[in-house]
């Protein structure tokens, strides 16, 4: 099979922010979610994608980054993870992959570093770059690949495989696919020139000499990539011109419009798991979803309330959670669940109804910031909440009022409720704790 279906951009948390086009509210939302679906119906038994063992490990890479840089870990995106995290990669371009997938997941992926550190250490004739495997020379497109693995690379790695990058430029601005043919048989490929400018964008910051190489890659690509190259190109270009801070739309415009006019209007792109997937990324390059704070993992520390938010969410019960699954969820039906601690819960910006009856909790203060939501808290043992009725309100207020007075008494159990100051209470109910009381009941709708 030719070369060009073997390496597929992995950049995605490495984008920069740029100012979107009319296009960029729904419709690449729709767009986005849509071939997201249905990726998510495409997904084999196994949780790998395609139906060819030899790019197996390319189609569910690509599928399990579009995912992540969209902020949807549903099941299908773990189940992407379980199958990569079982599936040794078969050469540096699988191995640098798997490599930003696991580690973006937060698996240890030591081994594959030490292969990929090896691999350019003895692999190529050529100093500074990678080949597909040990054996073969360095090419622009393994080692454009291989350095989108960002951060994770030594230093010396990374400065030899852009000084290899820069010396293999052609001049007409672009990079072919290998460089060691003859020089007038060499043809500037667009999609290794969109991995190379990538590559450039994302080291740039710590050396400016690639400047240069980077700006005039992607002039080559504005000029030469069009709305008749095949999609997969196309999303590749987007991600360079967007990477490299070029203002241009064009593409990603046209992949909604490949999309429509797919049979059965499915949300593919050509029912083509690779261009879906990568058109995908694209859009959400665009929007900025992969640089925003929305894939910030939420600290959950009870693992009954991890678990109810996962299956309202439809995952696994112990999957992790970032701030952008959270921003997803508006309702939670949590009751009886055992549920101790509702740390986390606060990112759930979205929430409108949560029923928490019957549970374990004793404050409420981590999502007093939710002003949108309804609290279901009847049967917990709450602070503050003294007429044990699952609201902290001015009845409360009114019970321990009248305590203090002398004008009734409080069971024992009213008691340990009432005494929240300070924080853990003291064994004494007074004034200083009706003043929290009075800041809770201002705090709660």
């Amino acid at each position: 099979m030719p070369r060009i279906c073997i390496v597929v951009v992995i950049l995605g948390a490495f984008s920069t922010v740029w100012t979107t086009s009319s296009w960029a509210g729904n419709a690449y939302t729709d767009a986005a979610s849509r071939a997201a679906r249905w990726l998510e119906t495409t997904q084999n038994a196994d949780g790998s994608w395609g139906t060819d063992d030899s790019v197996k490990l390319l189609y569910t890479s690509e599928a399990v980054a579009a995912f992540r840089a969209l902020n949807r870990r549903s099941k299908a995106y773990f189940s992407g993870i379980a199958w990569l995290e079982n599936h040794a990669p078969a050469n540096n371009d699988y191995a640098a992959r798997r490599l930003v997938d696991l580690s973006g997941h937060g698996d240890n992926v030591d081994a594959d570093l030490a292969a990929l550190s090896a691999a350019r250490a003895t692999a190529s004739q050529e100093t500074g770059g990678w080949g597909l495997t040990g054996s073969y020379n360095s090419s622009p497109i393994d080692t454009a690949i291989t350095l989108l693995t960002g951060s994770l690379l030594p230093p010396g790695n990374v400065s030899g495989g852009t000084t290899y990058l820069k010396s293999v430029q052609l001049s007409s601005a672009g990079w072919p696919v290998d460089d060691d043919v003859a020089s007038d048989g060499l043809v500037t490929d667009p999609f290794t020139t969109a991995l190379v400018v990538q590559a450039l964008a994302l080291w740039l910051p710590t050396d400016s000499s690639l400047a240069s190489p980077m700006s005039n890659g992607a002039t080559w690509l504005q000029n030469n990539v069009t709305t008749a190259s095949p999609p997969y190109v196309q999303a590749a270009a987007t991600m360079a011109l967007h990477d490299a801070d070029v203002s241009q739309y064009g593409f990603s415009d046209n992949l909604v419009s490949i999309q429509q006019a797919t049979t059965d209007n499915d949300g593919s792109l050509n029912e083509d798991v690779l261009a879906t997937a990568m058109a995908a990324h694209a859009w959400a390059d665009v929007m900025g979803l992969t640089i925003s704070t929305d894939s910030i993992l939420v600290d959950i520390p009870d693992d009954a309330l991890r678990a109810a938010i996962n299956h309202q969410l439809g995952r696994n019960a112990m999957d992790s959670i970032d701030r952008g699954e959270m921003a997803r969820l508006t309702t939670l039906s949590a009751e009886n669940d055992g549920i101790a601690d509702l740390t986390g819960l606060q990112y759930a910006v979205n929430l409108v109804n949560a029923d928490l009856r019957n549970n374990s909790i004793t404050s409420i203060d981590v999502v007093a910031s939710l002003a949108q939501t309804t609290f279901e808290l009847s049967g917990n043992p709450l602070d503050g909440d003294v007429n044990g009725d699952g609201h902290i309100d001015a009845a409360d207020m009114l019970l321990v009022q009248r305590y203090l007075l002398g004008l009734g008494t409080m069971t024992s159990a009213q008691l340990a409720v009432s005494d929240i100051a300070p924080a853990g209470g003291d064994g004494v109910v007074d004034v200083g704790d009706l003043v929290v009381l009075q800041q809770l009941v201002l705090s709660v709708h």
